[in-house]
């Protein structure tokens, strides 16, 4: 639950330490840990930018920039956003060249390109596209360290087969919702006639503020945002480069680099039941994430005992249960081996 807070005549500055402490606050007070990946509550406890990227894009409303820092962060923990990256991608996805990152606008701003003709709608394969499209502007991200994107949306030579309503929906959620302040421009250029009542629908989606950071453009007025040496020929520029996208080579070194997983603890203070004879013996009682050493045991959280060093014992047997640990050199013992893996 967020807890909304209003503060009149606060700078901008005070409300991103105020939206901080309040978030933290609300999160000790509802102990909802496992709402969040571990990495964005470290943004939101030590990144005075991330923090007051909710103020400015809610245009200093300290309550409505709260709300959305919780949503973006339990969207980022339930899509899988940290496990998004080159290595789990299709490597057909970069080979089709719908969507690229391509030069800057005249403001410095990361592009990242889209040639709707490209495109074809694949249901079956939605979740990936959108991952994909997640993966660039997690780059983009990266990139500016926090800073503005902005996105050509290239219609020419597309028509009805190549219109995805739904991944343009997304696309919008994403600057709308879950990437705050990140969007400079979407900037759709050369929308044929046929696709232009899509318009409406997608006009539909947009509060009345987000409709000004999209702009239709041709080959005259693109350049009002994006100097000619940083547009391709077929867009009325000079640049003649082409994106060249990963090779079978790239996709397996990414693969091989990404992150090994790391045990999870539940910040659930329930689990603490789950573990017989440990929360009372000796007198101790673990806290959620604690670690407690003894001379005989050591207990992680609610969830593990050691005892000794080189046993693990879980004690959990609930058929949902899921135990993904990496160990080396361990002897590990299930109490219910049927319902854990």
């Amino acid at each position: 639950m967020v807890v909304p807070v209003d503060v009149p005549n606060s700078t901008d500055q005070e409300l991103h330490i105020q939206l901080r402490n309040t978030f933290l606050e609300n999160l000790n007070s509802n102990g909802n840990y496992d709402d969040y990946e571990e990495c964005d509550l470290e943004r939101i406890r030590n990144d005075d930018k991330y923090c007051n990227r909710f103020i400015l894009h809610k245009k200093g409303n300290l309550s409505e920039a709260l709300e959305m820092a919780d949503e973006a962060l339990r969207w980022r923990k339930s899509f899988g956003v940290k496990d998004v990256n080159m290595g789990v991608l299709p490597l057909e996805f970069f080979q089709a060249k719908a969507v690229f990152p391509y030069n800057k606008d005249k403001e410095g701003n990361p592009i990242i390109m889209i040639l709707v003709r490209y495109h074809k709608k694949a249901p079956d394969f939605a979740k990936e596209l959108r991952r994909f499209v997640i993966y660039w502007v997690e780059e983009m991200e990266a990139q500016t360290k926090g800073g503005q994107m902005s996105v050509i949306m290239s219609c020419a030579g597309a028509g009805l087969s190549n219109l995805d309503l739904d991944l343009i929906k997304f696309l919008i959620t994403l600057f709308r919702s879950y990437y705050p302040n990140s969007l400079a421009h979407i900037l759709i250029f050369e929308m044929p006639w046929i696709l232009q009542p899509a318009w409406k629908i997608i006009k539909a989606w947009l509060p009345e503020d987000f409709v000004d950071k999209i702009v239709f453009v041709n080959k005259t007025s693109i350049q009002d945002f994006v100097t000619a040496d940083n547009l391709p020929v077929e867009m009325g520029g000079t640049d003649t480069k082409e994106y060249q996208p990963p090779t079978e080579e790239d996709m397996k070194n990414a693969r091989n680099k990404t992150e090994a997983k790391r045990v999870h603890f539940s910040h659930n203070p329930e689990s603490l039941s789950s573990i017989l004879g440990i929360a009372t013996e000796n007198g101790i009682e673990p806290k959620p994430s604690q670690v407690v050493i003894t001379d005989d045991y050591t207990v992680i959280g609610g969830i593990m005992k050691i005892n000794p060093a080189t046993h693990l014992h879980f004690n959990r047997s609930s058929e949902n249960a899921t135990n993904d640990v990496v160990i080396k050199s361990y002897q590990m013992f299930l109490k219910n081996p049927l319902h854990s893996r």
